[in-house]
């Protein structure tokens, strides 16, 4: 199976990790010390063009957990940017209270 982005469609592509299952085997088959195998079974790419993470399964491609958690903060600023150009309602101008004078005071 050849990968390519799922946005762009590029198929030249960043590498960053692969995700394995772990097993703990004898060094080799009935002897010796027990050393830890790994078994590929995905890798944590990135498109060179547009930078869109994801992960690619031998059967699947999915968005990386980062691209998830990148595309959401989009969201969030563009929320908060929309909601900083709009203008503020104008407050209504309520009278101010007059203080109640102190009781300990002495009138004059």
């Amino acid at each position: 199976m050849t990968a390519s982005c799922p946005r762009c469609g590029n198929n030249e592509l960043r590498v960053h990790g692969s995700r394995c299952h772990v097993s703990w085997e004898k060094r080799w088959r009935w002897t010796g010390p027990l050393v830890p195998r790994y078994r590929p079974v995905a890798s944590e790419v990135s498109c060179a063009a547009c930078l869109y993470a994801f992960v690619v399964w031998p059967e699947r491609i999915e968005p990386a957990p980062t691209q998830q958690a990148h595309d959401m903060l989009a969201e969030a600023l563009k929320q908060a940017r929309q909601a900083a150009v709009e203008p503020p309602e104008p407050k209504k101008a309520t009278p101010q209270a007059r203080p109640a004078p102190d009781p300990r005071t002495r009138r004059r």
